[in-house]
């Protein structure tokens, strides 16, 4: 039993093949904007750390905000292999939503890849409702996460295409 289950877990862990999501993947795939809309994104690298300082606010009877004392600290937590939806692309950026409502931007770098886009060590975090941007600072600025994309789906999509010869008239 104990090589049974071990052999089930070996062969899921092999299921998935990613690569970097890059412009070279979707021409090699001929992927129409309407697949690349339905691919599943994965974060690949490091695990990204957001953390953001959020001041306590009250408000007094005439409206006006307060600031209390005090703030805590707003985290968040990307592991690697976090898998992720299509929300924005362009040539050059790619948006992708982790939780529903919100999206992280990748910029495409010098070899192709689409990394996490930061300045000066910060992330802007767009709400997707409402357009507002909050601003992240990257616990750890020098490592690098990327999006990759399942090379099996790929292969798939592929596969599931029919190139017709096309007919003459004889």
């Amino acid at each position: 039993m104990k090589y049974l289950i071990f052999s089930l877990c070996c062969l899921c862990m092999g299921c998935s093949s990613l690569i970097p999501y890059t412009d070279g993947v979707v021409e090699s795939y001929k992927l129409t904007d309407s697949e690349i809309k339905g691919l599943q994104f994965y974060t690949e690298g490091d695990d990204i750390i957001l953390q953001r300082e959020v001041k306590r606010v009250k408000r007094d009877v005439e409206s006006s905000l307060e600031e209390e004392s005090g703030s805590f600290i707003d985290e968040i937590v990307l592991e690697e292999g976090t898998p992720g939806v299509l929300c924005h692309f362009s040539e050059t950026h790619i948006g992708v939503s982790f939780e529903e409502k919100f999206c992280l931007v990748f910029a495409k770098v010098e070899d192709g890849r689409y990394g996490l886009g930061y300045i000066d060590g910060f992330v802007n975090y767009y709400n997707l409702e409402n357009g507002k941007t909050f601003q992240f600072r990257r616990v750890h600025p020098y490592e690098f996460t990327y999006i990759a994309v399942d090379e099996d789906i790929l292969a798939r999509i592929d596969k599931l295409r029919t190139y017709l010869p096309g007919r003459t008239v004889e």
